[in-house]
């Protein structure tokens, strides 16, 4: 079982320095351009089996449930 995530992220531009480290002299970026770029981008994340297994750890005197644990799988 996986879970696929397929998306894209959106960029203006892309600088080596940030913002805060131009001098008077550097010529900025023109960022009044409307051209968005995008980046696409795809990962797979393996999930593990659903458990559907629990170990009652604890019931109270009307047996109700306290406390529960999944099992510990030993593969």
């Amino acid at each position: 079982m996986s879970l696929k995530v397929y998306n894209f992220t959106k960029f203006l531009y892309v600088c080596f320095k940030t913002k805060y480290r131009y001098d008077i002299n550097t010529i900025r970026p023109d960022i009044s351009d409307n051209s968005v770029k995008y980046i696409p981008f795809h990962f797979t994340i393996k999930l593990p089996p659903p458990c559907y297994e629990r170990l009652i750890l604890e019931r109270n005197q009307q047996g109700r449930i306290l406390h529960s644990t999944a099992p510990i799988n030993k593969d």
